[in-house]
């Protein structure tokens, strides 16, 4: 059923997903109930705080993006100062691009450490 679906819908699945997962880092990881057997500490970490603020970042590019266009539409109205729509796709690619890797490095660095190494 999904396949039928427009592609303005898959733009807003993943971008309600990044959010989901930006909260869940905040809040959820440090104080999930397994967590806490397995010796999380019960707040959130520096960088897993700096992982939910990376996803959080992918979620407004990917809702800051043209919905209406695919993926190539975006890179080239991004590229090309003539395009209609070319800020906005510029923005939301952008925004999308450092938030994926201050979110990815926020998560290497927050799950590669074990708790006692980790300050606040």
């Amino acid at each position: 059923m999904i396949y039928y679906l427009p592609g303005v819908s898959y733009w807003r699945f993943v971008g309600w997903l990044m959010l989901g997962f930006a909260i869940y880092l905040s809040y959820g990881y440090a104080r999930s109930t397994v967590g806490k057997s397995a010796g999380r500490l019960p707040h959130t970490t520096l960088p897993m705080a700096l992982a939910a603020i990376g996803f959080l970042l992918v979620s407004i590019g990917l809702f800051t993006v043209p919905h209406e266009s695919g993926l190539t539409a975006i890179f080239t109205k991004a590229a090309g100062a003539a395009e209609e729509e070319h800020l906005r796709a510029l923005i939301g690619l952008l925004l999308t691009g450092l938030g994926l890797v201050i979110g990815l490095a926020g998560l290497l660095v927050g799950t590669s450490r074990s708790p006692e190494e980790t300050d606040n």
